[in-house]
């Protein structure tokens, strides 16, 4: 497969994915990285949910060719100003990571695709990409792209939990209409253990989301001990020590903070966590049991 002004250089070493599980403080921490320079952020690419399943078997055509839909659709467009966000309600909305002037020079200087790759050759920015519930695709990802960063971020399970049923989550709605691409013919998340899947469908969203919250943060713990490219921290410290974890990123990739860094961060010393329903008397046998040991092994009390 012969790609003209290949991209993979461009990535290689060059790369991060953000992880954790939904409700856990992703999207708040993509959104300080992502506002740094150079920085081009892909939320949530449509990608990342459909292409693993065709990566567990190595396929190098296939592989490159994941590597390459992934930026050319989600990071080219950026490169060239195009495709941007302009409702200040989204999480997507441009201002978060961008100013109005570079996105006109952009647009201006890179009249070719050509153009734009000549100029990420020389200054080298960070392609970042955030995904929830991204772990199981972690090991994957790290096989077809050794030299991918990944950032694992954790939050109390309890909040976790509460937070998702609070958003109607794991109901079998909520997967028909929202997470189709997760879950098997029986509306069971794929990585859910098997003994784990019998019981799923009798269980209220409550203990489900306890089960996916303890599932998927295992995954990212196990793959973070091995994996020398990742890093992981806990959403209670971020929120606590936002300046200081923006400071330690920004020397660990190599990106400058902005303006927009430095706003958002001001956002988060100044937020108030809300107040959530309680949830652990709802989680019920034997997920209870396996959730609250991994909580205790986090350090989080149960109440």
């Amino acid at each position: 497969m012969n790609i003209p002004a290949d991209p993979i250089p461009l990535l290689r070493n060059r790369t991060l994915f953000i992880m954790g599980a939904g409700r856990s403080g992703t999207t708040i921490l993509a959104k300080v990285i992502g506002s740094m320079r150079p920085v081009f952020y892909a939320f949530e690419p449509v990608l990342l949910r459909v292409m693993p399943y065709l990566l567990r078997k190595p396929n190098p055509e296939l592989e490159r060719a994941f590597l390459v839909t992934l930026f050319e659709d989600y990071f080219v467009p950026q490169l060239h100003g195009r495709r941007i966000d302009p409702d200040p309600n989204d999480w997507t909305y441009y201002g978060h990571y961008e100013f109005i002037e570079d996105l006109t020079w952009r647009a201006k200087a890179f009249r070719a695709r050509v153009d734009s790759l000549g100029w990420a050759l020389v200054e080298q920015p960070l392609w970042l990409i955030k995904h929830p519930d991204f772990q199981p695709f972690a090991s994957i990802v790290a096989r077809i792209f050794p030299t991918a960063h990944f950032i694992h971020i954790i939050r109390n399970g309890l909040r976790v939990v509460a937070s998702a049923v609070g958003h109607s989550w794991y109901t079998d709605e909520f997967f028909d209409l929202f997470a189709v691409e997760w879950v098997t013919k029986n509306k069971v998340p794929w990585y859910v253990a098997k003994e784990d899947q019998k019981q799923w469908p009798g269980w209220n969203a409550e203990t489900r989301a306890a089960c996916a919250w303890r599932t998927v943060t295992q995954m990212g713990m196990d793959f973070c001990e091995n994996n020398v490219w990742s890093l992981q921290l806990t959403y209670e410290d971020f929120c606590q020590q936002p300046e200081q974890w923006a400071n330690r990123m920004a020397l660990i990739y190599n990106v400058r903070q902005t303006i927009l860094t430095k706003r958002h961060i001001q956002e988060i010393t100044k937020w108030e966590p809300g107040e959530y329903e309680p949830v652990a008397d709802k989680i019920v046998e034997p997920e209870r049991s396996k959730f609250f040991a991994l909580m205790e092994k986090l350090g989080y009390e149960k109440g």
